[in-house]
């Protein structure tokens, strides 16, 4: 994966005459229902994304391979009619415990986030980005030496995402960005089963629930968007309650935090 992404990122510096990434002619896919298009690539640290079709992108996350953390994105633009887009987008990540370490126990790590998104373009400088995601991040594993424990764990967050996008010129865009928590639990079960003797044993069960959304939890954050040719850069300042990437996890305390990103699009 590192070979690939280092000769797929000079290529894109390398090869002229590339496909462009100018607002106006390829909108950002960051927020919303936009995707990449056909053979399109969208190349970063953040996200490593093909245009499987004009409606359809795929995708991974280099970054989080080489810690040993398999990922895999798509998002599906199933209605583009003028003004209106909506998408449904998805993803999986996963990793476990003896992928650093035979010995360890089997424990699996997953992620799994579900967004439905709606575009307004309202005019070539003015769009409008509405998500509702739901993000479920378990673990799953059994071990133990003395004892034999199974259990899973799931902490699952719902999240409304307004954007406003303002190109001012095909160059340079301002965004405003809101995300609400909608809720955030955390859930759990284990079932134990002892053996002191062959004559004795005791089997336990396990169930736990907490609310971990405390009050009104949110994050607002404004910035810009620079796009030059294939070169882009997004830059966000905000204050809140900042939204994790990935597991979509909201920090508990009001804190100001930078979001940045850059990337190629050829």
């Amino acid at each position: 994966m590192r070979h690939l992404v280092s000769a797929a990122l000079l290529a894109a510096l390398l090869t002229p005459g590339g496909a462009s990434a100018y607002t106006d002619t390829s909108p950002q896919t960051d927020f919303g229902a936009e995707t990449l298009k056909q053979t399109e690539f969208r190349l970063g640290l953040g996200r490593f994304e093909v245009g499987a079709t004009d409606d359809v992108t795929l995708g991974t996350t280099p970054l989080l391979w080489l810690f040993r953390v398999k990922n895999l994105l798509g998002k599906w633009r199933f209605l583009n009619d003028g003004a209106h887009a909506f998408a449904a987008s998805s993803g999986l990540y996963w990793l476990n415990a003896r992928d650093f370490d035979e010995d360890n126990a089997d424990v699996t790590v997953y992620c799994v986030p579900l967004r439905l998104s709606y575009t307004f373009r309202e005019s070539n400088e003015f769009r409008y980005h509405f998500t509702l995601s739901y993000t479920a991040v378990g673990t799953r594993g059994e071990g133990g030496d003395t004892v034999d424990v199974q259990g899973v764990g799931l902490v699952d967050t719902a999240v409304f995402n307004p954007t406003f996008e303002w190109d001012l010129v095909r160059e340079f865009a301002v965004l405003i960005d809101l995300s609400v928590v909608l809720f955030q639990r955390a859930r759990g079960n284990s079932d134990q089963h002892y053996v002191f003797d062959e004559y004795t044993t005791l089997d336990l069960h396990q169930d736990a629930e907490a609310d971990l959304k405390s009050g009104f939890q949110a994050w607002l954050a404004a910035g810009v968007m620079l796009s030059l040719d294939t070169f882009n850069l997004r830059l966000l300042g905000g204050y809140g309650n900042y939204m994790v990437p990935v597991v979509n996890l909201s920090v508990p305390n009001a804190i100001p935090m930078i979001d940045a990103d850059i990337f190629w699009r050829f």
